[in-house]
């Protein structure tokens, strides 16, 4: 039997080229895939821009786009933190419908301050975010059944505060004017993104 290792005659250039090139590939490759979104969005923009020159191409349509998407902006910033150390999260929404439900809860119906009842709301999401961290991280169980769970469990006590209704009040300006406002012509939501 022979133990002859045969080896490919491949130059070392053309291996290199061939290396540089899947290189550059994935290097191109990484940079759509990082900046994708961005250009979907420009594109959209322009393209309505384009489109609805009068009405679209506008500061104040700027100003509303911005304003509005800054919960999207905060939820998706609450779930990248689990995905960085290879987690999940599937209870954000609810936390975040929770939270919301509890300060229009507390000022409208409980009477309390809207300082103290923001302040309530965030603390229940901490208790909320610590009972997940301490069941995946200390207990060991999987991130997906213990905030599926808790999504359920959450889910059912804004119900129950709610009994399944929905609230219809008129919201005190203490309470709207920190989304409703403006800073220098810029809705306030947008500096909060922004910070």
């Amino acid at each position: 039997m022979n133990n002859e290792v045969i080896t490919p005659d491949i130059n070392e250039s053309t291996a290199s080229t061939k290396l540089a090139t899947k290189y550059n590939r994935s290097w191109a490759a990484t940079q759509l895939g990082r900046f994708s979104l961005l250009i979907v969005l420009g594109l959209f923009l322009a393209g309505f821009s384009i489109v609805k020159t009068a009405t679209f191409a506008d500061l104040g349509t700027l100003r509303s786009i911005a304003s509005i998407n800054i919960p999207t902006l905060f939820l998706a910033f609450a779930a990248t933190l689990p995905f960085v150390v290879g987690e999940f999260d599937l209870s954000i929404y609810a936390v975040a419908v929770f939270s919301q439900i509890v300060v229009v809860d507390l000022v409208e119906v409980q009477h309390f301050s809207v300082i103290l009842a923001i302040f309530l709301a965030l603390l229940g999401s901490a208790v909320i975010g610590t009972f997940n961290g301490v069941a995946i991280a200390v207990f060991r169980f999987s991130s997906f059944i213990v905030t599926l769970a808790t999504s359920s469990l959450v889910a059912g006590i804004y119900l129950a505060i709610t009994h399944g209704q929905t609230i219809y009040l008129v919201a005190p300006h203490a309470l709207t004017m920190i989304a409703r406002s403006t800073a220098w012509g810029i809705p306030l939501p947008v500096y909060y993104g922004v910070a």
